[in-house]
């Protein structure tokens, strides 16, 4: 196939989109068309062998003016598809868009807000949970966790212990929210059994089987929590009750289980995973990053160097820091600096 005579860019566009309409839903047309379109319009509508990788870059620049970077990211993604398409169809002789870069990862999570919550925030969640439960749960003399019977419990009171126990054992292990939804009962009532000062359980992971560790503060809740728990599903270690009838949570319905904790507490809503970058932050410091690694069942430390980075309220004190220090015309400094002979 020879490269169209003068052709226009919108044809190549047109083209491509009817080719793609045979593979791709009708969902993701739209959203080529939509990152696609407004690019052939600025620049123009010229023959598409006339693009070049500055008009393509002063283009993608002009979108930091009126979007983030998460918005831009996918747009870049779709000009790259566009024009690999259009040297594979030889309706350019080369790809203007192969140096075309998108906003990197970090950049992203830099504007995309911290997600890791603060220390004392995920503490005020618990805090808030366990004092809910002051009049159901209590220590004996021999300071034993003891529950009130399960008829004293109420509906309300129950979700409030099992959303106790999920916050805290994801505090405490790490663990991915799939993690925790696929755990059985059965293998936290053989961890809970041993007489150590740590526990481990295993549970199916994103990949495979994972170890998760815990203290004897996630276990005794968790013995609270096997008593007082409503009948059926006891398969699960936790469980929902949509239209009351006890059944498997899913990682979506554990994080927005969370979140409308946390605006219960007045805390600000984090997420299930936000959970495993706090353990991740706390590991870093307590016992280094390898270590760290190896407790939250990552397959690299590279990984865990991801989670660990160092978050926007510290780079925030770094500018602060490393910054000017002062105010320009404004006392003994501001005569050096911005002061007429």
């Amino acid at each position: 196939m020879s490269i169209p005579d003068k052709a226009p860019l919108g044809a190549a566009l047109s083209a491509f989109l009817d080719e793609k309409s045979a593979a791709l839903s009708r969902y993701s047309i739209i959203h080529l068309r939509a990152s696609l379109e407004p690019l052939v319009r600025a620049l123009g509508n010229p023959e598409a062998e006339a693009v070049t990788f500055a008009g393509l870059r002063a283009y993608v620049d002009s979108l930091y003016l009126r979007y983030k970077p998460g918005t831009i990211k996918p747009v870049v993604g779709d000009i790259r598809q566009f024009f690999r398409w259009c040297r594979k169809r030889k309706w350019v002789r080369k790809n203007p868009a192969k140096r075309l870069r998108a906003p990197g990862s970090r950049l992203l999570a830099s504007t995309a807000g911290n997600h890791t919550p603060p220390e004392e925030n995920i503490r005020r969640l618990i805090r808030y949970l366990s004092d809910s439960l002051n009049d159901l749960v209590y220590r004996d003399l021999f300071g034993n966790l003891c529950a009130a019977p399960p008829e004293d419990w109420p509906y309300a009171a129950r979700q409030t212990l099992r959303d106790l126990f999920i916050v805290v054992f994801l505090h405490e292990t790490g663990a991915r929210a799939g993690e925790l939804w696929r755990l059985s009962s059965r293998a936290m009532d053989e961890a809970v059994s041993s007489g150590a000062e740590t526990f481990r359980v295993i549970s199916t992971g994103k990949t495979a089987a994972v170890a998760l560790y815990f203290t004897p503060a996630t276990a005794e809740l968790w013995r609270v929590w096997q008593q007082i728990r409503p009948p059926g599903c006891e398969s699960y270690a936790v469980v929902g009750w949509k239209d009351g009838e006890p059944r498997a949570m899913s990682t979506e319905t554990i994080s927005r289980t969370i979140a409308r904790q946390c605006r219960r507490a007045g805390v600000p809503p984090f997420r299930a995973h936000a959970l495993r970058h706090a353990k991740v932050k706390r590991g870093t410091a307590a016992v280094g990053l390898t270590i760290t690694s190896r407790l939250i069942g990552h397959s690299s430390v590279a990984v865990t160097a991801a989670y660990a980075r160092t978050g926007e309220r510290e780079l925030e004190e770094a500018a602060k820091l490393t910054g000017l220090g002062y105010r320009l015309w404004s006392g003994a400094e501001s005569r050096t600096l911005g002061s007429h002979p």
